[in-house]
This record gives C-alpha cells, sequence and structure tokens, in this order.
C-alpha cells in the first residue's frame, strides 16, 4: 500500500505472493459413486479435487485400512464391501506427508442380496495307517461366506478334541495328520469363522483302529431330565467303543423301554413315562451284544417325596456322677429323613447324628437345680423337619442348701392391744 504522506485518501493497494511461503496442501470435497452389487458385496469409486500435495494418500474408515494409493491414479476403486443395510461407510482421505491435509465423506447403508453360507459335499479321505499314524484328507464345497477362514474340529468317540485348527478356504483341499489307534471313529465339524450357523459335519472310521472287546464308556446328558406331563424327557450321549452300530437296547430300571437306531455318539432323543422312583437306572446295551452295557443312574424329576417327619423327642436323665453332671438319653420316631440329624439348644450346637444311632446320649450337663435343658432335633435336608422338647432342672447336689416348704402352722392373727 502506498500512501501520499499529507493526503491519507490519495493511495494504492495490491497483492503479491510471498516466494517464501509454500503454498497448503489441499484436498478437495470427496465424491462416492457406489457400483452395483455382486454376491452380497459392492465397489465405490472414490474422487477428489487436489493441490499442493505429495504423491500418495491414504484412504481409511470403519476400523480399516483401505491402503496408499497414488493421485495419479484417481479415481480409485474400494472392493468387496458388504452390503448388509446397516453399515454406513465413511471414507477419510489423508496426504501421506500432511495429516492436516485431509477430508472425508460418507455413504448412506446399501441393501444387497446377501446370499446365504452354504457347505455342501464334504469329502473325508483317510489314508492307510502306517505306524499307528494316518492321513485326513478334508475338502468341500462352499458358497455365500461373508470370512476368508473355517474353523476345523475333529473330535474322538469320547467326544474329546483331537484337532482343532483357523483354516484360509485357499488351503483346500486340507490334509492333517492324526496318531491314535484306540478311537474306533472320528466326528468332523466345521464352521465358518464367527459363523456357527453355517457349518457341516461328517464321521469315519479310524484305519489305525484295532477291534477290541466291545465297551460303553458313558452316558451324558448336557441338561437333567424334565417332567412333562408325567413323561421325563431329554436327551442322552453314549459313547462307547467297538459298537455293533445297529442300535442300543435302553431300560429303565432294568425294565426294556425302547430300542434306538445307531446314530454315533448322538444325541438321543428319549420320552419316558415317569417312574414313581426317587431315582431312575438307565442302562444302555448294545442290541448285539446283551453283555456290553453301561448302567446310570439320575433322580427323577417326576418323583414326589412324602414330607420328612421328626415325632415327639424323648429326653431322659441319667444319675449324676462325682462331678455332678448328668447324660441325656435321645430317642424319637421319624420317617422320610434324610440321613441325619442335629441337635441343638440353650445356645449349643450338640452335633450332626445319624438317624440309625438313635437313641443317643449327650453328656456333660450341670444338674444345678436352676437350668432347664432344651433339644431341639434337625434334619439336615430339611429345615421345617424339626421338634423339640425340654427337660425340667436337674439337682445333682443332694448338700446343696434348699428351702422347699414355709409353714407358719396356723394362720397368723393381729393381736389387739
Amino acid at each position: 500500500m502506498i500512501v501520499d504522506l499529507e493526503d491519507n485518501t490519495c493511495g494504492l493497494e495490491t497483492y503479491f505472493n510471498n516466494p517464501c511461503v509454500e503454498d497448503p496442501c489441499v484436498i478437495g470435497q470427496v465424491e462416492t459413486t457406489v457400483q452395483d452389487c455382486e454376491s452380497g458385496y459392492f465397489d465405490v469409486i472414490i474422487t477428489f479435487a487436489h493441490e499442493n500435495n505429495s504423491d500418495q494418500f491414504t484412504v481409511v474408515g470403519n476400523g480399516e485400512n483401505y491402503g496408499q494409493h497414488f493421485y495419479t491414479d484417481l479415481p480409485i476403486a474400494i472392493s468387496e464391501l458388504l452390503g448388509d443395510c446397516d453399515t454406513e461407510y465413511e471414507f477419510i482421505v489423508t496426504n501421506i506427508e500432511d495429516n492436516d491435509c485431509s477430508n472425508f465423506t460418507s455413504i448412506d447403508p446399501v441393501c444387497c442380496d446377501i446370499p446365504e453360507c452354504v457347505f455342501s459335499d464334504l469329502i473325508l479321505g483317510p489314508s492307510d495307517c502306517e505306524n499307528g499314524s494316518f492321513n485326513l484328507i478334508i475338502d468341500f464345497d462352499y458358497s455365500g461366506n461373508t470370512n476368508e477362514f473355517f474353523d476345523l474340529y475333529i473330535y474322538d468317540q469320547l467326544n474329546e478334541v483331537v484337532i482343532m485348527e483357523f483354516v484360509a478356504f485357499t488351503e483346500l483341499p486340507l490334509t492333517v495328520s492324526i496318531s491314535n489307534t484306540e478311537s474306533q471313529y472320528f466326528v468332523v465339524s466345521i464352521f465358518e469363522n464367527d459363523n456357527e450357523g453355517c457349518n457341516i459335519n461328517g464321521e469315519f472310521t479310524n484305519p489305525c483302529y484295532e477291534d477290541g472287546e466291545c465297551v460303553i464308556n458313558s452316558i451324558e446328558s448336557d441338561d437333567n431330565p424334565v417332567c412333562e406331563n408325567g413323561f421325563i424327557e431329554t436327551d442322552w450321549c453314549i459313547f462307547g467303543e467297538n459298537i455293533s452300530e445297529f442300535g442300543y437296547d435302553i431300560f429303565i430300571n432294568n425294565e426294556f423301554i425302547t430300542f434306538v437306531q445307531y446314530n454315533g455318539t448322538g444325541p438321543y432323543n428319549f420320552e419316558i413315562e415317569a417312574p414313581d422312583t426317587e431315582y431312575i437306572t438307565i442302562k444302555a446295551c448294545d442290541s448285539d451284544n446283551e453283555n456290553c452295557c453301561y448302567t446310570w443312574e439320575v433322580m427323577n424329576p417326576s418323583y414326589e417325596s412324602e414330607s420328612c417327619f421328626i415325632g415327639e423327642i424323648s429326653a431322659t436323665s441319667s444319675d449324676c456322677n462325682n462331678d455332678n453332671q448328668f447324660s441325656v438319653t435321645i430317642d424319637f420316631d421319624y420317617d422320610n429323613t434324610s440321613y441325619q440329624f442335629s441337635v441343638v439348644g440353650n445356645g449349643m450346637d450338640y452335633g450332626l447324628f445319624n438317624y440309625s444311632d438313635l437313641p443317643i446320649i449327650i453328656e456333660g450337663f450341670l444338674g444345678d437345680c436352676e437350668t432347664e435343658y432344651e433339644f431341639m432335633a434337625h434334619d439336615i435336608n430339611t429345615n421345617n423337619c424339626t421338634n423339640f422338647v425340654g427337660l425340667d432342672p436337674v439337682c445333682c447336689d443332694d448338700d446343696k442348701c434348699q428351702m422347699t416348704t414355709l409353714d407358719f402352722g396356723e394362720n397368723p392373727i393381729k393381736k389387739m392391744d
């Protein structure tokens, strides 16, 4: 600006760029174009104007890094975004040499027809056994997966995990090595990673298995049996070795109930008319080998036990000993109890006793002619199954001064002066 010294209104103003200051980096408005969906995914084309930048920029968003790109490659494509109708995608563009040179945009959720994940045509190919080991080739068809990995589990006949692996689909067909001569068969379970609803299962015979005696090792259930309208409903898994694979004969309280077709370890669903016993004895036998059995006992959920009862308690004191102490014999009738009861009284816990030991003797009571002892019996499993009795004071010291009767003779009369 130039101004006349005597006339401030007379002047001239102009501008010029400082040759020593670099022009700032600018990334203009980020523009996006959503492409058509394909198999549940879509691409986004990104472009923007830019000035005074370096040669590259980064794109990030939604916790993902979409990589470094050259400005000369604009417009660029961000590929394979899931069109789940929920995710609002954001894109932040930043110059790689200037974090303050940045801009961003976002797009509304995109709805694509996402195909259902399906696994099919499972192939399990065990090799011949060699020194107690064999190789297993695993292959299957898959479509609609939204993850690049699957989870592989292989169980032995006792339902114990032999192999657990995290595998890329690109590794199919997969070969695993197994060393085992004890399990008659193996169960293979495959799940899409983070999606247990997309799965496939199979079973194959162990080529290294050495035949032996039929044994049923256990009967197990995830949930206890439940009672529904007088029937017991439950799912049981049966684990055994050298089973005929024809089926099992099922006995309840040693009475044959049903036959079930062999289905590996199960689970086998049962609906059994509830017996009137407190416990249920379950026996499963190989249908082709009546001596190959397993017996399991569970509580009957339909059983309604009668009320616990402790009858009237008798408490009988003994003679006193030289320490002026006496003992008390406790006895009572009982029914539908557990196997033990406790005795308390006067702030004392006299301990636990077996019903089969009745009558019981409790020792060490002081016969002080004053204390009225009380005895309360409780069943250890049922708090409201109880009864009690009191015992009058016992005098053990005969020499102790006692006033028992005050006798005035004839009734007193007032003497008149």
